[in-house]
């Protein structure tokens, strides 16, 4: 039996793996803007997965908020500081409420 690679090198794996798979994919968009749109999109799930956020609250979240946001504020609104404030509330919450259960921080 072949040795266990180490933790950080099967999330390192898991996380390439799907680069590799697709790679091959990626060469039939059909268009350079289909393509340009795929690597957006697969950007920001691949973010919101690192930061542990939810796509979809995320998405809708911000989306909600950006018509009465201020513009000079508008990097609270970027993932990694969105995540953040979602945690203080949640652990703000649970302050709050001790008798609560446990509440997902941003996803």
């Amino acid at each position: 039996m072949p040795p266990q690679p180490a933790q950080p090198q099967l999330r390192l794996g898991r996380r390439y793996g799907a680069v590799a798979i697709g790679r091959k994919n990626y060469l039939f968009f059909g268009s350079d803007v289909g393509g340009e749109t795929a690597a957006v999109l697969y950007t920001f799930t691949q973010t919101c997965q690192a930061l542990g956020i939810e796509p979809w609250r995320y998405l809708r979240d911000v989306l909600g908020r950006l018509p009465s946001h201020p513009p000079e504020r508008l990097a609270e609104l970027l993932p990694d500081e969105w995540a953040g404030a979602q945690r203080a509330q949640v652990t703000a919450s649970a302050a709050a409420n001790p008798g609560a259960g446990p509440a997902s921080p941003a996803g």
